[in-house]
């Protein structure tokens, strides 16, 4: 079972609720469970590989957020280095700009 929308466990318990009208089954809190599980372990590998790389880590919401964090905490790291090195691109483009003003 995996989680496509990127959602914790707790937001898609809630979506569950909401679509069905407040009734939860017993097969929809386990299933919540078995995300957050799954999830949670793959966070902690993430970070156990940022650390052993020396590389500050992402809090969780962010972490959601990469593309590969499911395929492997080195895939997840291949994408947070991708974005950092983005966001210093971006950084050092605007402060190009601001310079030529």
């Amino acid at each position: 079972m995996t989680n496509n929308k990127q959602q914790t466990a707790v937001d898609w318990l809630i979506e569950q609720f909401y679509n069905n009208e407040g009734m939860l089954t017993t097969k929809k809190l386990l299933k919540a469970k078995e995300i957050e599980s799954r999830q949670l372990q793959a966070y902690a590998e993430f970070c156990v590989t940022c650390d052993r790389n020396k590389l500050p880590l992402l809090d969780f919401e962010s972490w959601l957020k990469l593309p590969s964090k499911e395929d492997s905490a080195e895939a997840a790291l291949d994408d947070y280095n991708r974005m950092e090195e983005e966001w210093e691109m971006e950084n050092y483009n605007q402060m190009k700009e601001e310079q030529s003003e």
